[in-house]
């Protein structure tokens, strides 16, 4: 036998394959990404992206004090008390003499002094020509007016202003070397790291300065969420972290003497300004978030990139450092991909905002945890490719689910509609539209059996297996749960459809594994064939092919049914049968007739059976064959039975107690399937017993063997139940489904009833009486009574007292009664029937 594994077969599918892991994800996940990419290229992301760095330096940075440095800072006091500005050389020449006594390991002048502030230059350049101060310049660049160092102090001790200015007016790199083809230019800041170094190294690669065998990587125009001119990133730069602060000493007090000297003794030396009203103020990330502007003057910002330098060559403190730049493309379009899943996967709109601030958050921690481990990566890029690429997906899916089916990628209900619309407008007269409605019968089961996982294999299996079964050119939909339609654009006559549903029960009978188990699936397919010359809607011909679909399951198994006009018609009843049953639960129109149960061994009454009768106002009386499988399939059974049990309750106990000579009278009531399952059952029927006050040993609930065999354990369960309250038990139409006799032992029952189908079967002579015979053998074998249904001719009579049946019903007796006639019979105490009985061997 052939076996369809979905392990082997389903895995190899690549076209399924790529619908499992959502085709459409990657496509929109591309799509946004590429879109940002794009964009940062262009600079478009930037000033976005440099405020996201300054967020993260102000979250992440830690200053600490750095004691290798001190600023002499001149501030506004210090403006007023020398009453100038600039501050005279001679009062710059007291600092730096003043300075030098407590030997400092280097002085730096961040001021410029290239003219003379009288008085005092004499003493001021005889103060610059000591080897351990250091000056500083402008470079000689066009764009800027060049301001040089004081005169006579050599290139080794000079170092350019080495501030960069982003165009957002915010400090965050510095520029440390500068080469050109003429003179190479260091900065005033690696210039006095260089001299506080003990036996200092500098050597420059195209990529990187190296200082003491530490390198410096230069930074690029597109590192981190730069996107420079090339003008911009002359030199080698660095990006600031702005960790350390230096410690302050004011000019003032450093000229009156109030200092610790040991301050000075072998430190870093600045002398610059603070004060406002200088104009050497600056914005640094730091800016944003304050009330005020939290500025920077220039001197603190030349101490930072000093003690970032000494930080990483001796301590060996990392720098900033970011990813190449297919690393930030791969991480863009990864978070790209998360906000495709993300938006395609999440069921419920709370979901998908939950998940996705969620996922923003994780964006934010990463980047945040990163950042203070000194990596810059994209934040802002990645999460607009995520939101992009979510609100894209989540468009798409809109859209998708509109028209496809989400588990199988079949088409849906609305585009098989819209499909067979185009399809009418496109045929011929030769070639007719066909519509095919197919149902797995056996989801339910495998649903309930394994779960909904393996029901969804199912599913995407039998998918599979349909599309093989069709030309290119024909249409497959998922239109239920379970239910499959199939649009054959060009069908010439009804045997070509037959030949197309042969072919796809073939295919769909071939048996599945599924969770180790060997799957058989059946299957009902409706056909519905429209006349070119009757042109039918989309929806009639969807509904005519589901009609037949339903004809075909009413048949069995494995059916293949064509629409005809008549089976509307029988649909329309049955709905408006459904609507005058519901009307009629609310109207009472339901009526109790018993029909005599008799004992044949006396011919006397023992017992009634309580069945249900419906007079309809509009339809008059209505055969309980047509009410009560409706009942049933609507559930409405479930009340009706609970009414039919309390009113034959009621009733048998009001004549029980009119009556004294009815005592020994037995009531039967039949339990529908979905009565018998129903949890509530029990407790509705000791409800019942208690109202009514109706002695239950009296009571006795007929259930069908077809019932019983559904899950006997749950049967075991609920019979003992019922036994707990002195309630019988009888088998009804025992003989016409399947059941096993091994179990027959273990259910707590009292009497198997022989269906009338067996009865009447019984000829004069004698044929098909086997099995009557057979029933009543087993019966007083395992010590229960037996009940003959169906008892319409003397002979039938004969034949069941001679083989000791004990009780009968049918027409020869009495038909089914309204309580009047009952009541009627009971008065005048004719609990008995006179027949003569005629003797003879069966």
């Amino acid at each position: 036998m052939k076996f369809f594994n979905p392990r082997s077969q389903w895995a190899r599918s690549p076209r399924h394959l790529l619908r499992r892991v959502h085709l459409p994800i990657l496509a929109t996940s591309c799509f946004a990404a590429s879109v940002v990419i794009g964009a940062r290229q262009l600079g478009q992301l930037q000033q976005w992206e440099l405020s996201a760095f300054d967020l993260l330096v102000r979250s992440t940075t830690e200053t600490t004090l750095d004691s290798r440095l001190l600023i002499v800072e001149i501030d506004e006091a210090t403006i007023q008390q020398q009453q100038q500005w600039p501050l005279s050389d001679r009062a710059i020449a007291q600092a730096i003499q003043t300075l030098q006594q407590h030997q400092p390991k280097v002085i730096g002048l961040d001021l410029y002094r290239d003219l003379p502030q009288l008085p005092g230059r004499e003493a001021l350049l005889r103060e610059l020509t000591v080897e351990n101060v250091v000056t500083i310049e402008t470079l000689n660049a066009p764009e800027a007016s060049y301001i040089p160092a004081p005169p006579n102090v050599p290139e080794t001790r000079v170092g350019f202003n080495d501030i960069l200015i982003d165009p957002d007016n915010v400090v965050r790199r510095d520029l440390l070397y500068v080469q050109t083809s003429e003179q190479d230019f260091v900065s005033f800041a690696l210039r006095l790291s260089l001299q506080y170094l003990d036996n200092p190294t500098l050597a420059v690669t195209p990529h990187a300065l190296i200082v003491n065998n530490t390198e410096f990587p230069a930074l690029e125009a597109n590192t981190g969420g730069y996107v420079l001119e090339t003008a911009e990133t002359r030199g080698w730069q660095v990006l600031l972290n702005y960790s350390h602060q230096a410690p302050r000493l004011s000019f003032n007090d450093l000229l009156a003497g109030n200092y610790d000297p040991t301050s000075i003794t072998g430190k870093i030396i600045l002398i610059g300004t603070t004060a406002p009203s200088g104009k050497d103020l600056f914005l640094t990330p730091f800016s944003a978030g304050e009330g005020n502007l939290n500025l920077m003057s220039g001197v603190e910002v030349h101490a930072q990139m000093v003690s970032q330098i000494l930080s990483t060559v001796l301590d060996e403190q990392p720098l900033k450092w970011n990813w190449s730049e297919a690393g930030e493309i791969l991480w863009i379009l990864g978070w790209s991909a998360v906000g495709g899943v993300l938006a395609w996967s999440s069921g419920h709109p709370l979901r998908l905002l939950g998940g996705g601030t969620v996922m923003l958050i994780s964006n934010y921690g990463i980047s945040w945890l990163l950042f203070s481990q000194g990596g810059w990566i994209p934040l802002i890029p990645s999460a607009i490719a995520f939101l992009l690429s979510g609100t894209n997906t989540l468009a798409y899916r809109v859209l998708y689910n509109n028209s496809y089916d989400s588990l199988t990628g079949l088409l849906n209900r609305n585009a098989l509609s819209q499909c067979l619309t185009q399809m009418r407008q496109k045929q011929t007269s030769q070639n007719r539209l066909t519509l095919l409605c197919l149902d797995l019968g056996c989801f339910k089961l495998i649903n309930d059996s394994f779960g909904p996982q393996a029901s969804d294999q199912l599913l995407l299996i039998a998918s599979e297996r349909i599309r093989r079964c069709l030309q290119p050119t024909d249409f497959v939909a998922r239109i239920n749960g379970n239910q499959f339609a199939i649009l054959l654009p060009s069908i010439a006559n009804a045997e070509a459809v037959i030949k197309v549903a042969n072919r796809l029960q073939q295919e769909l009978q071939i048996p599945i594994l599924l969770n180790q188990h060997q799957i058989h699936t059946n299957i009902s397919i409706g056909a519905a064939l429209n006349d070119p010359a009757l042109p039918t809607d989309s929806e009639t011909l969807i509904r005519n092919a589901h009609t037949a679909m339903n004809r075909a399951q009413e048949s069995g198994s494995n059916h293949c049914t064509v629409y005809l006009e008549d089976m509307h018609d029988q649909v329309i009843y049955r709905l408006e049968l459904e609507e005058d049953l519901r009307h009629a639960m609310q109207a009472k129109e339901f009526q109790l007739y018993y029909q005599p149960i008799v004992d044949l061994q006396n011919n006397k009454i023992a017992g009634f059976e309580a069945l249900v009768r419906w007079h309809s106002r509009k339809r008059n009386w209505v055969y309980p064959s047509e009410f009560i499988p409706l009942a049933e399939e609507t559930g409405l059974i479930v009340p009706l039975g609970t009414w039919i049990l309390k009113e034959a309750c009621q009733q048998m106990q009001t004549w029980q107690q009119k009556f004294p000579d009815s005592q020994h009278l037995s009531l039967s009531v039949n339990l529908s399937s979905r009565q018998f399952w129903d949890k509530n059952l029990i407790d509705q029927v000791q409800v019942i017993l208690n109202e009514t006050q109706f002695n239950p040993h009296c009571l006795k609930l007929e259930i069908t063997e077809s019932v019983i065999m559904q899950n006997m354990e749950e049967t075991l369960k609920q019979l003992h139940a019922f036994k707990a309250l002195g309630i019988q038990i009888s088998i009804d139409d025992f003989g016409t489904g399947y059941s096993s006799l091994s179990y027959l032992h273990r259910l707590p029952i009292d009497t198997l009833k022989i269906d009338q189908s067996f009865i009447q079967r019984i000829k004069e002579n004698w044929e098909n009486s086997d099995i009557a015979r057979t029933i009543v053998s087993l019966s007083h074998n395992l010590g229960l009574s037996v009940i003959a249904e169906g008892i319409e001719t003397q002979f039938h009579l004969e034949f069941l007292h001679d083989i000791c049946c004990e009780y009968g019903q049918g027409y020869l007796f009495s038909k089914p009664i309204p309580s009047q006639e009952v009541e009627d019979c009971l008065k005048a105490q004719n609990f008995e029937y006179n027949y003569q009985l005629r003797k003879g061997s069966y």
